[in-house]
């Protein structure tokens, strides 16, 4: 579905955490598509509402799934 990641994209861009890399495969036409994302160093807070915005989507079939990555 055209916009998806623009939806994403501007729910991270209102609470402040930039994208470093996206992976999104294609899959089957009709079948949800996964998407991965590696994002910038970012405050639990604001990554959370983030996360919560984007679970609000209509686009999204699926409850995010996070895993923190520290460097």
């Amino acid at each position: 579905q055209p916009g998806v990641l623009a939806q994403i994209a501007g729910c991270l861009g209102r609470h402040q955490i930039s994208i470093l890399s996206v992976v999104q495969k294609e899959t089957r036409r009709g079948a949800g598509v996964p998407i991965v994302m590696m994002t910038d160093e970012a405050k639990e807070a604001d990554f959370r509402k983030a996360v919560e915005e984007i679970d609000r989507l209509d686009c999204i079939q699926a409850p995010t799934v996070w895993i923190r990555v520290e460097r």
